[in-house]
């Protein structure tokens, strides 16, 4: 039940620190409302449609947002995060409150529940080869439809996926994913091919994969939401809470309005100026950064960093000590699989999860201490077109 002042339509002021949290692998949750916390904002992206028998590619996943949703603290919400055509949900006492629906054959998803957000791309119909899969929706706009061999796929609007174009070959690729960072670039599309070309993903999202022939239970929709194709399955949901200290949810509302970091820390995003590598290779860094990070995704020019097979442990120094915030963007050209460690006072930390690329500029964000390492955890050659390490006053 929702306290009583919220019943009388005044509703308490936030009074924890800002904070989120992110439910990204599919499957059923409950969140339990933290102290302090009476309004919250929400992200919901469904599932983009799994791979087709046919050769159509599969449609995008929706998204959808709303803001100042009211909670109690102590309550139980009902988390549900979709699989490949699956709903991301959020809901309390039966009652949902936010809904984004999945892609569905070659239909993005639509018609779900929210404040706004965006349909998913329509994948692309069937023809000669193999057809693009359509790009995850946006916050503002739809995702990007997949292609064909006769009809050109289509980008992303208001930060949705890019649609991946059609395969004229046996072939497929998948649509772009969308980032679950707020709204930021949209996805561009990917041009027909031989083996077709993979929408790009918006908001930061990833990518969509581009496969060969064989069937696959790989992910081949970009994260989130991105649609699959003739021989994958579509990328996965992700579910987000967000909440801010202060009256109106400490200004944190979707589209991006606050919602680029974990905390809704309110800042200038400075540029760290260079990096190196285990084998004292150094790279220099964009030289001035934006809060939210426009990466050159055309993947061309001199590469920061050009690795071996060897693995390279990148390492990031502040050069004021101490940081409460910071995070990093870079972009590889082929599938990358990092480690990541933090010193804190002079002492590094264990080896933490892993951060997975696909050819595509990554942010994160929400780290503390004075300096961050990165270890590759694939032998595979590769080269660094951006690494743009950040931290926030």
């Amino acid at each position: 039940m929702l306290p009583f002042s919220n019943l009388l339509g005044t509703i308490p002021i936030n009074t924890a620190d800002g904070g989120h949290i992110v439910y990204e692998t599919p499957g059923t949750y409950q969140w339990i409302c933290p102290a302090g916390v009476f309004t919250v904002a929400l992200l919901a992206v469904a599932g983009g449609a799994a791979y087709l028998a046919s050769q159509s590619g599969g449609g995008g996943g929706e998204l959808r947002w709303k803001n100042r949703v009211r909670v109690e603290p102590g309550q139980a919400y009902d988390v549900v995060v979709g699989a490949a055509g699956g709903v991301t949900s959020f809901s309390f006492a039966g009652q949902t409150l936010l809904l984004a629906n999945p892609g569905v054959g070659t239909v993005g998803g639509s018609g779900g529940i929210g404040d706004g957000g965006g349909n998913g791309g329509t994948g692309g119909p069937t023809n000669a080869g193999g057809q693009g899969g359509g790009g995850a929706g946006g916050y503002s706009g739809p995702g990007g439809n997949g292609g064909s061999t006769s009809v050109a796929a289509t980008a992303g609007q208001g930060g949705g996926g890019g649609g991946a174009g059609g395969a004229s070959g046996s072939g497929s690729s998948g649509g772009g994913g969308v980032g679950k960072w707020g709204e930021g670039p949209s996805g561009a599309a990917g041009p027909s091919g031989t083996a077709g070309n993979p929408g790009i993903g918006g908001s930061y999202g990833q990518s969509g994969q581009q496969l060969s022939t064989g069937g696959s239970t790989t992910d081949q929709g970009g994260f989130y939401g991105g649609g699959g194709a003739r021989h994958g399955r579509g990328g996965k949901g992700v579910l987000r809470i967000v909440w801010g200290k202060g009256q109106d949810n400490g200004g944190r509302a979707f589209p991006s309005s606050l919602v680029d970091s974990a905390e809704g820390h309110q800042g200038n995003a400075t540029a760290l100026y260079s990096l190196s590598d285990a084998s004292g290779n150094t790279g220099t860094s964009e030289s001035n950064i934006p809060a939210l990070y426009d990466g050159d995704r055309s993947q061309t020019g001199t590469p920061a960093l050009v690795s071996t097979a060897a693995l390279p442990v990148v390492r990031i120094r502040f050069p004021e000590g101490e940081r409460a915030f910071f995070g990093f963007v870079f972009q590889s050209n082929v599938q990358t699989t990092w480690s990541y460690r933090i010193r804190k006072d002079g002492v590094w930390g264990s080896w933490l999860g892993t951060v997975n690329t696909s050819g595509d500029t990554i942010r994160s964000n929400a780290f503390k201490g004075d300096a961050i390492e990165f270890r590759r955890d694939n032998y595979s050659a590769f080269n660094m077109y951006e690494f743009a390490p950040f931290y926030r006053d």
